[in-house]
């Protein structure tokens, strides 16, 4: 007879237990209103190409950004623009122009997300001008303005813990409320164009395609339901094809290289995430390394840079709510 009753004690404390782990809120929703929010950032590429005796470094000049975001419920989008005004902008005389463009959105699901970004760069100057012969310190860099970069990126991952939430870092659309973490394997598809415009003979113009995946990890630590310190490491291999076409004073010569690929990307987040304002500051690292073909040449690519940004929530329309809605019945999974 005791044994019994210890047991339906046990079951009882258990199904307690589940009940309250079930009913414990981990994320906040906040489908019911649009988020907006304009960032400031730093975000651009490097080029780093390394020779035997030689080391190449183009960067762009337009170091600076301003970012503006709408985010609803599951979606995501945003513009990228870099207009003179901005600190470190605009100095063409020393560094040439550049022209850069980005357009992004997202789609955040329970456990799927996807990305994805269209971009171009036109213009580039040699950051390690001093390495060539002739050049004097006060000369202008040595400039590449018709250097172009125009690419297409698409991000997926799955996330494994529905406690975590990926839209309260990427879209702000949903809080989290207490702390939580996930793995987090990411699959990236990129295909991009780098070409020299002049057409000059011995110019070049390569058309990229990689494929990387790899695991990655995430968690977010909460502070009194509002403020919060976000950490995000990913690691993976890829494969990349790239078809080069080199000009020459009367046609073209073709070639191809299929390289190994390694990239890592770091992210480190701290903000305030509050029921209508919410506010942050990103810090994001990451890099990519890879033995061109049939060559001595090293290709490796580093970002370092922040973003801050301020963002304000409001309710959404009516209208807009029942659109989501009925679209939300017809697709289960979001």
């Amino acid at each position: 007879m005791l044994q019994r009753v210890f047991i339906g004690l046990l079951l009882v404390f258990s199904f307690a237990l589940k009940a309250q782990d079930s009913t414990t809120q981990y994320i906040q929703s906040m489908s019911h209103r649009i988020a907006t929010d304009l960032a400031f950032t730093n975000d651009y590429s490097i080029f780093k190409v390394i020779g035997p005796n030689t080391e190449t470094l183009l960067y762009p000049n337009t170091p600076n950004h301003l970012r503006l975001k709408v985010n609803y419920d599951f979606l995501s989008f945003s513009l990228q623009w870099s207009p003179n005004f901005l600190p470190g902008n605009g100095d063409e005389a020393l560094k040439g122009k550049t022209e850069s463009f980005q357009l992004s959105s997202a789609f955040i699901f329970s456990h799927w997300f996807s990305e994805i970004q269209l971009s171009r760069v036109k213009g580039f100057y040699l950051q390690n001008s001093d390495q060539v012969n002739g050049w004097q310190p006060g000369d202008p860099y040595i400039q590449f303005p018709s250097l172009r970069h125009q690419g297409i990126q698409i991000s997926s991952g799955y996330i494994f813990n529905e406690n975590f939430s990926w839209r309260h870092l990427r879209s702000q659309t949903e809080r989290q409320i207490r702390s939580a973490g996930t793995f987090l394997p990411i699959l990236d598809l990129h295909y991009f164009v780098v070409d020299e415009l002049s057409a000059k003979p011995g110019s070049q113009k390569s058309r990229n395609t990689e494929i990387c995946i790899g695991p990655g990890y995430a968690y977010t630590y909460v502070y009194r339901k509002k403020y919060f310190a976000s950490a995000a490491l990913f690691g993976s291999l890829g494969y990349m094809h790239s078809d080069i076409f080199t000009r020459l004073s009367i046609d073209e010569v073709y070639s191809n290289q299929d390289n190994l690929l390694w990239r890592w990307n770091t992210k480190i987040g701290i903000g305030y995430n509050g029921p209508l304002w919410y506010s942050g500051l990103n810090l994001q690292m990451s890099g990519s390394e890879y033995q061109q073909e049939h060559s001595t040449l090293h290709n490796s690519e580093t970002r370092i840079f922040y973003q801050v940004y301020l963002g304000y929530r409001f309710q959404s329309p009516k209208v807009l709510r029942q659109k989501l809605n009925l679209i939300k019945e017809h697709i289960p999974f979001l």
